[in-house]
């Protein structure tokens, strides 16, 4: 069984490097949302916590659809969203003590598929969080960052 995993996983590996395109990226403090064009390979949702941001008591609406994946090489972290509908778009960046490290960065989206990518600089290791908000939903995504 090893044999045979081992060959199947190298390959998997070669062909993610070799088929990701060039990184056209906008870092986030640079407050521009990545091109849905410029879309990265980025795995099933990773530590997701999403809820409906409640107006008057009652939920408003379905979930958030947020996907991160971190690149630990050159410290920058990707996230995906999906809006059904134009809205407002918050992200804001917090570290694990609850400091602000980047944000708000307020944008003015149309529905579908989007991308932004935080570059970390200087920041030190850690967990780290991202609150994206809409007019009507929320999601916070914790992750790590490890150099």
């Amino acid at each position: 069984m090893g044999s045979f995993f081992l060959p199947w996983l190298v390959y998997q590996v070669k062909s993610k490097i070799h088929s990701s395109g060039p990184d056209r990226s906008t870092p986030i403090a640079a407050a521009s949302l990545v091109d849905a064009s410029a879309a990265h390979v980025i795995p099933a949702p990773m530590l997701v916590q999403s809820a409906p941001v409640k107006h008057g008591g009652q939920a408003a609406g379905r979930q958030l659809l947020v996907r991160s994946h971190s690149d630990p090489f050159h410290n920058r972290t990707y996230w995906s969203w999906y809006l059904a509908q134009e809205s407002m778009v918050s992200i804001t960046v917090f570290n694990a003590a609850g400091k602000k490290m980047t944000g708000p960065l307020l944008k003015y989206k149309l529905p579908g598929r989007h991308h932004i990518m935080w570059d970390a600089g200087r920041s030190p290791n850690g967990v780290y969080v991202c609150l994206i908000e809409t007019q009507e939903k929320s999601a916070r995504i914790k992750f790590p960052l490890v150099r």
